[in-house]
């Protein structure tokens, strides 16, 4: 189990970006990330990564992390159209993709699953 964090700039928008290597082993990694504001307010946040395969289920564009983007590539895909989308990290209603990949990426960007 390895989760070496390196980064932390803020990107002038409120959020916070940083780069992440080490989860080579698939299971659910329960992650917290601690940053100072400018203010010095010390600030948590807790998501959860679910590595399959060394891939991050529902990270369809392979950046390494749930984002609006994998959603928008989940729903481009069921309406039909051509999209590049990470075979490895589909997520699979009953044995092929539907409804609930788009559903399980937004609760993993939400944190609430």
């Amino acid at each position: 189990m390895g989760q070496i964090l390196t980064g932390g700039n803020e990107q002038r928008n409120g959020r916070y970006q940083g780069r992440y290597k080490g989860f080579h082993y698939n299971g659910i990694y329960h992650v917290s990330f601690f940053y100072e504001d400018l203010a010095g307010n010390v600030v948590s946040k807790e998501t959860v990564l679910n590595v399959i395969n060394n891939f991050i289920a529902g990270d369809l564009d392979s950046n390494g992390k749930l984002t609006l983007c994998d959603a928008i590539v989940s729903l481009q895909s069921l309406s039909g159209m051509p999209v590049l989308a990470s075979p490895e990290a589909r997520i699979l209603c009953n044995g092929a993709v539907g409804t609930c990949e788009i559903i399980e990426i937004l609760q993993g960007m939400a944190g609430v699953k």
